[in-house]
């Protein structure tokens, strides 16, 4: 095995890593750790190159449809109130002054939890979700007296695991798959969404733990200098018609089974016309310009970092570490566990790994006659959870927006993310095995 070259294989994902935090653009941080990774294991640098080109070209020409429909839509959702009726409109069904205070407080967690969580399971990009709900979440969380840094544990519950991974979720963590392995979005449906159900309100039951506990040290909500205090406008959309094109995309999506980037444009104009009037102030033109333009950042950072990962996957390096894992005598549900999960340790991202991932590990178990869909769930659960580290993006965006800082937040992502992550995983894998 050539321990060297996977030893800088290492180090070329913790310099891109380094560099991100640093605010290098990831075609900047992803262009230094290429070279970093050629020189290091002596590959030949203009083939190498290609394939770093190639691969962000190919990713762009095969999602760009994705992220610019379901950014136009998140948009929408932004500028016309929707989001924000449908925020209020859970809010005021489930939080009842009624309740028992701890019963208060857990559902208060919960909504925080769910609202970005539809959002997400109808499309809209759950990055800009975080930063819809992050107001409507400050404004529970100040009604609770929790203090503001839990406010990121329950919109990453939401956000981050159960919505973009249950089965028929319109996310690109479950699209990806499935031109890989031949799958649908429903694929291992019910461990799917009983892992997904499992995830979300255990974590919850986490949250609230260390919730109760941090009140008890004396901890109370506050406001950062930056934050605004939510206002509830009588303008709002109405709640249901808000859910509509929620509704709609998954269906269309899962049970006519419509092409995803269809779907998507269906969704969107369909959010657009029930949202005509209230988009007027504001300009429907600068609305859909804007929700174009929000669509480049996040595809250009997924495929800066699989152009990079490609590049390592293309050493000789990691193919001598590929073959060590899969000349190992585990079962396939480990092997997808593991590597599913390295790799999106590695790159940060379920989403990414999955791209840098299945191109390795699918022909190989396909052809054992591995179930596919227990690939593309599994897999998916393993990825999510071990994305959740500390250098992950989606991390790392939410800090100059809220004013807190890592140490702030991550307690509470290690134990919700990672660690129930993985118990929500091996739930999945329990549940496949014995035939559910």
């Amino acid at each position: 095995m050539n321990t060297l070259g996977i030893i800088g294989c290492l180090l070329g994902f913790v310099l891109v890593i380094f560099l991100s935090f640093k605010n290098f653009s990831p075609f900047i941080a992803s262009c230094i750790g290429a070279f970093f990774v050629i020189i290091i294991t002596g590959s030949p640098i203009v083939d190498t190159l290609t394939v770093y080109a190639q691969q962000c070209a190919s990713f762009a020409g095969g999602y760009w449809l994705v992220f610019l429909f379901g950014a136009i839509m998140a948009r929408i959702y932004s500028e016309s109130g929707a989001a924000m009726a449908v925020a209020v409109g859970l809010k005021k069904s489930v939080l009842r002054d009624t309740l028992k205070p701890g019963l208060q407080q857990f559902l208060a967690l919960l909504v925080i939890d769910l609202i970005p969580g539809i959002l997400g399971l109808g499309g809209v990009i759950t990055s800009v979700a975080l930063l819809l709900c992050y107001p409507i979440a400050l404004s529970i969380l100040e009604a609770y007296n929790i203090p503001k840094r839990f406010s990121y544990g329950a919109l990453a519950l939401g956000c981050f695991s159960w919505c973009i991974m249950v089965p028929g979720a319109v996310q690109t963590t479950n699209i990806i798959p499935q031109s890989f392995l031949g799958t649908d979005a429903m694929a291992l449906a019910v461990p799917g969404w009983i892992g997904g159900i499992f995830w979300a309100i255990g974590g919850t039951v986490i949250l609230n733990i260390l919730v109760t506990r941090a009140k008890k040290k004396g901890e109370v909500f506050e406001y950062g200098p930056n934050d605004k205090r939510f206002e509830v406008s009588d303008k709002l959309p109405n709640f249901w018609l808000s859910l509509v094109p929620l509704v709609f995309l998954f269906v269309i999506y899962n049970v006519f089974k419509v092409n995803i980037n269809i779907s998507l444009g269906l969704g969107a104009l369909l959010t657009l016309a029930l949202n005509w009037k209230f988009l007027k102030p504001v300009g429907i033109l600068s609305v859909l310009n804007a929700g174009a333009s929000q669509s480049i950042a996040p595809m250009a950072t997924v495929g800066a970092m699989v152009g990079f990962a490609n590049v390592v996957t293309s050493t000789e390096a990691f193919t001598s570490l590929t073959n060590a894992l899969f000349g190992m005598d585990i079962p396939p549900v480990l092997l997808v566990i593991l590597f599913c999960g390295i790799i999106a340790a590695l790159t940060g991202g379920s989403g990414t790994g999955f791209l840098v991932s299945l191109p390795i590990l699918a022909p190989t178990l396909l052809a054992q006659g591995v179930d596919p869909e227990m690939i593309h769930r599994v897999g998916l659960f393993a990825g999510t959870a071990f994305s959740m580290l500390p250098y992950s993006g989606v991390i790392l965006m939410f800090l100059p927006i809220s004013g807190l800082k890592l140490k702030d937040i991550y307690g509470q992502v290690f134990w919700t993310m990672v660690v129930w992550g993985l118990v929500s995983t091996a739930l999945v894998a329990a549940l496949w095995a014995i035939g559910l």
